[in-house]
């Protein structure tokens, strides 16, 4: 198993929420304006990038007929002003036949009703009614530039999507310090939650005081030695 998919499997296993890896990220991999069409769903994963271009998904169509399975279908719209990318028939295409774990993309989506009533897990900038056109419209040499770019980038990427939007891990922080420094977030948000809620300290005193390593017995030992032992690594 390659981390990739290691770091997939925590981030779903332990809920990592976007807000988290950002946080980790030194508040960065938000991508921006994509929202959740459907709440409540958590999902990450390795990533399939493909994309749609000059206001036609005729060579969309194309890279999705048979695509791989379990992957976060990750949907780049370029140059496609405010046409739909496609809309229920390939949404559920792609999450009931290919096992897509979830559609991401920077452009939008036809027939939302639908995709609602489904709830499908689906992060997009937004719905419209006007979908791509299927012209067979040539790739140019500048937006053949732009993809293998970006395909770089997103296929050595892992996606989070959750409520929050979606966060792009990119492969400079895919490695082993990554799960360290979320163990870290966890126990330091253990420990406000406790000054907070119980000890009823203001989150002044809590997180930027951080009063809780001043004044001893006031936070259980175990949280407070769980707390030093992965500050003291970072």
């Amino acid at each position: 198993m390659n981390l990739k998919t290691t770091l997939s499997d925590l981030i779903v296993r332990d809920r990592i929420s976007t807000t988290m890896a950002c946080d980790v990220m030194n508040k960065s991999g938000w991508l921006k304006d994509i929202t959740p069409l459907n709440h409540g769903h958590h999902l990450a994963g390795e990533v399939k990038y493909v994309f749609a271009h000059a206001g036609t998904n005729y060579h969309l169509h194309e890279q999705l007929a048979d695509i791989e399975e379990d992957k976060i279908i990750y949907v780049d719209a370029i140059e496609c002003e405010q046409r739909a990318v496609f809309g229920d028939i390939v949404a559920n295409y792609l999450l009931q036949h290919r096992r897509a774990r979830a559609i991401v993309t920077n452009g939008y989506m036809r027939d939302v009703p639908e995709l609602i009533k489904d709830n499908l897990p689906i992060w997009s900038i937004g719905g419209t009614p006007i979908g791509c056109n299927k012209l067979q419209t040539p790739v140019s040499s500048e937006i053949a530039t732009i993809v293998e770019e970006r395909r770089r980038l997103f296929e050595s990427s892992i996606l989070i999507c959750d409520d929050s939007g979606v966060a792009i891990v990119g492969p400079e922080w895919i490695n082993e310090d990554f799960k360290r420094k979320i163990d870290f977030i966890e126990a330091q948000e253990e420990v406000w939650h406790y000054c907070v809620h119980t000890l009823k300290w203001s989150t002044y005193e809590t997180v930027c005081l951080q009063k809780y390593f001043e004044v001893p017995g006031v936070v259980p030992e175990v949280m407070l030695e769980k707390l030093k032992c992965y500050t003291q690594k970072n």
